[in-house]
């Protein structure tokens, strides 16, 4: 997903005068700053306690912001997944937890992300049903009783929260039962990590329920909506930079177009800001952004360098693919919103600290297969009193469809026909490697230019980091079987070692690698190709070649009728993979052109780009392990 450039910020007022609920003080609880009252006119309905948002008044009006923040790059997670809908932190494994298998959850429910991208069944759980949405414990200052770690999430019956342990070993399936609940809890659950309701657990369902619940199982209904419930977080007690959502609950109501507020009293306000929120969040410092695209199947992800003006946003994302930064100007007295990226159709979003490998994105836009069923469901009507609909706010840019059952949503380049009907089957895999029945023959190709003599940003020379790297790999390798080659490349290319089982001379050749200017791209490519010479191809062994480079093509011939240099490189690519090898290619660094290493690589999974030298590491590591397994991702990883 490239970045989103010329937006046009759209700015949006709150008028406090309109709120018919009389905001009780709120205690400062996190940040110590004193809480406000606002007073306004008009009475609302209770019931236990628990307001009935009948006649809420929409804020909704436009201001100005000062300085727009600047919209993201979104890179996709190095992994492919079935069907996935939420999301959220895993602290113990510095991964994600991911829900897949939508909507039945077989063969499984939960998959674990590891920071090499590689993802492994999480719990042994299988059958929850809906759209799972996850909530899980972060490390703070407010865990309130629950275990770092640990998660919670809906089942698919009304009413009915999980708790999974943080190793997934130890479930209990109906930990709590919502009294008197006929909602599921397939809009969101957040531990209140900000201590603004006493560290509980906070659950919304799809008919408007909003409770908090204890880590020892005590429930409270904190309100009833009387709306299809989605997206949900605590909002610390900091009025200057949270304005009327300092201290409360914030929920969507997609089907409205509505944001609620609601305090630890039970009283609501409503803010119409031309949003239809499918989840929020807000933005942590050092922490990268993962989110579900589910029309395009895939994870994607920003790191925290593009999120440093943005710490203490809030982060609203659409169904309709919009990401959009909302924030609170208390010199204006008004919030602001600034679209930041989009993609086909998100689901969950969260932050996480940790930094899974990504690979790049394709080098031209090509037709996508057809999405998997779009999960959607009918907007609930509030049953107790009709919610008004505020006039004088734009009409969002997507309206939710009203639909009761999976639809099958196209993508933007696909024009429906009418004689085309397609069935989506179910299908169940256990990705499982079975090792040891097939050998490796790899060809390691690496950028011997100069400008791999320069440091990255951790002082690490770009050479030093990938003869670790490098090291690392060969490590993994089998050598009673594996085989490995080296070819260098800068102005010229040369098989510097022909594959061999001697690994360790390998890693002592690419010690003594001299340096020249150049990046001959198609030289190193057609070197590789010319290390497969005279290796009959045999049912036990796996060609596949690793490509590392810190720059763009330079010096490379251009194609006689017409082109450029990178199209020299992709020709020679397809005379390498015509050989059978699998091509993974690794770019190290900020220079580097990753959608050509994409066309590049065998398939769009096997292309990465390292910021770091550790990021380098953990991509050579996965690699590793995946070369005889025949590719790292699935579905189109396996020959």
């Amino acid at each position: 997903m490239e970045s989103v450039s010329n937006v046009r910020p759209i700015h949006l007022r709150r008028h406090v005068g309109l709120s018919m609920f009389t905001v009780a003080t709120v205690a400062a609880v996190l940040f110590g700053v004193a809480g406000r009252t606002q007073e306004a006119s008009g009475t609302g309905a209770r019931l236990g306690g628990a307001v009935h948002a009948g006649s809420i008044a929409d804020n909704t009006d436009i201001a100005d912001i000062a300085d727009s923040p600047a919209p993201i790059q979104l890179l996709t997670v190095a992994t492919n997944f079935n069907n996935p809908i939420g999301i959220d932190h895993h602290a113990p494994s510095q991964g994600v937890v991911v829900s897949v298998n939508y909507p039945d959850g077989r063969p499984r429910n939960f998959e674990l992300v590891l920071p090499t991208g590689r993802h492994q069944r999480f719990s042994g759980l299988t059958g929850f049903t809906e759209e799972v949405k996850i909530g899980s414990i972060w490390e703070s200052g407010c865990q309130a009783g629950f275990t770092a770690g640990e998660l919670f999430t809906g089942t698919g019956d009304p009413g009915v929260i999980a708790r999974i342990s943080a190793d997934g070993d130890r479930v209990q399936r109906a930990w709590v039962r919502l009294r008197g609940e006929s909602g599921l809890l397939r809009g969101s659950l957040f531990q209140d990590r900000f201590c603004v309701f006493g560290g509980d657990l906070i659950v919304v369902t799809t008919t408007g329920g909003v409770w908090r619940v204890t880590s020892a199982g005590a429930q409270t209904r904190v309100a009833d909506l009387g709306a299809h419930l989605e997206g949900l977080t605590t909002v610390p007690n900091d009025v200057d930079r949270f304005g009327p959502w300092a201290g409360r609950i914030l929920i969507g109501a997609e089907g409205q177009g509505r944001i609620y507020a609601v305090a630890a009293d039970g009283t609501v306000e409503s803010f119409q800001l031309g949003l239809t929120v499918e989840d929020l969040d807000i933005v942590p410092p050092d922490a990268s952004f993962y989110g579900v695209d589910y029309a395009g199947r895939r994870i994607v992800t920003a790191g925290p360098e593009q999120w440093t003006d943005k710490v203490g946003d809030m982060v609203v994302a659409e169904e309709n693919g919009q990401l959009w930064d909302v924030r609170w100007d208390a010199a204006a007295g008004a919030f602001a919103k600034v679209q930041l990226a989009r993609v086909a159709q998100w689901e969950h979003v969260t932050f996480s600290t940790a930094r899974i490998v990504t690979r790049p994105p394709t080098r031209t836009p090509e037709s996508s297969p057809p999405p998997p069923p779009t999960p959607t469901v009918p907007t609930p009507t509030p049953t107790d009193t009709p919610v008004p609909t505020s006039t004088s706010t734009a009409t969002p840019s997507t309206t939710p469809t009203d639909t009761p059952t999976p639809t099958d949503t196209p993508t933007s380049t696909h024009t429906p026909t009418p004689a085309v009907f397609r069935a989506y089957l179910p299908i169940g895999v256990d990705e499982t490697c079975v090792a040891g029945h097939k050998h490796a023959d790899v060809v390691l190709i690496v950028d011997t230019s100069t400008s791999m003599l320069a440091a990255t940003g951790d002082g690490v020379r770009k050479i030093d980091a990938a003869r670790a790297a490098i090291a690392v790999f060969l490590a993994q390798l089998d050598p009673a079987g594996d085989r490995a080659a080296l070819v260098a490349f800068d102005d010229t290319a040369t098989v510097a070692v022909p594959l061999t089982g001697d690994l360790a001379a390998v890693a002592a050749a690419l010690a003594a690698l001299p340096h020249h200017e150049g990046t001959r791209l198609d030289l190193g490519l057609d070197a590789a190709r010319t290390a497969f010479d005279g290796i009959a191809p045999s049912p036990d062994r796996i060609p596949a070649v690793v490509l590392l480079t810190d720059g763009r093509p330079n010096r490379v011939p251009t194609p006689e009728g017409g082109g450029g240099q990178e199209d020299t490189v992709v020709r020679a690519a397809a005379a390498l993979k015509a050989t059978g090898a699998r091509v993974y290619t690794v770019g190290f660094g900020e220079d580097v052109d990753g959608a050509l290493l994409a066309d590049v690589a065998t398939g769009p999974g096997d292309a990465f780009v390292a910021p770091d030298a550790a990021a380098l590491a953990r991509i050579y590591a996965a690699v590793a392990v995946a070369i005889p397994c025949g590719g790292v991702y699935w579905p189109g990883g396996r020959p």
